[in-house]
């Protein structure tokens, strides 16, 4: 009998568990979709949903979890987020300085394209006659190759695919300028 005081007492005790925080994405009934944004420490996207009282509500997803805002939470942490932005930041839509390095690619990329016009001119020039130069289907390559790693991080599928598919054909133009120069006595 006193083991079950004893017991008792003891169970009355210990502190009852804190009741358990209300799950914010248990009032989720529907995800429209996602929308791309540029918050820094956040995914590039966000999810649209509707909540169980027909308000909407957005979820982002943050490296430590995601957070469901409302439509002014989410407003003010775009306006905050762009007002403390540095210049050059905002001016290469990046929201961090390691996407530097991706704009200078991107850049490098583009020199590679224009550089091949400009040196197929050149040799065009100073041949007197229209000539493309083994260094212009190397240029587009690296040009190709390059841009398409920049669009690929931007999550821009139309330029990636518009600069890789025409890889093959540089790709295809280097097999044949090695083929001819594979045999000397095939002049094309």
């Amino acid at each position: 009998m006193h083991v079950c005081i004893l017991l008792i007492i003891f169970l009355l005790s210990l502190p009852l568990p804190a009741p358990a925080a209300p799950d914010p994405f248990a009032s989720i009934t529907e995800v429209s979709g996602k929308m791309k944004v540029s918050l820094p420490d956040a995914r590039d996207y966000i999810d649209l949903v509707r909540l169980n009282d027909g308000s909407l509500g957005y979820v982002v997803h943050f490296s430590s979890g995601a957070q469901l805002l409302t439509p002014d939470a989410l407003a003010a942490l775009l306006y905050e987020t762009n007002a403390s932005q540095n210049f050059v930041l905002r001016l290469f839509n990046i929201t961090n300085w390691s996407g530097l390095f991706w704009i200078g690619l991107g850049i490098l990329g583009q020199a590679l394209f224009a550089g091949r016009m400009l040196l197929q001119w050149i040799l065009s020039e100073i041949r007197g006659q229209s000539v493309i130069p083994v260094g212009f289907w190397w240029m587009s390559l690296g040009g190709s190759l390059i841009m398409v790693s920049y669009f690929l991080w931007r999550q821009d599928i139309v330029p990636a695919l518009g600069t890789s598919l025409p890889a093959i054909i540089y790709i295809r133009n280097l097999m044949l300028i090695h083929r001819r120069i594979a045999k000397p006595g095939v002049d094309c």
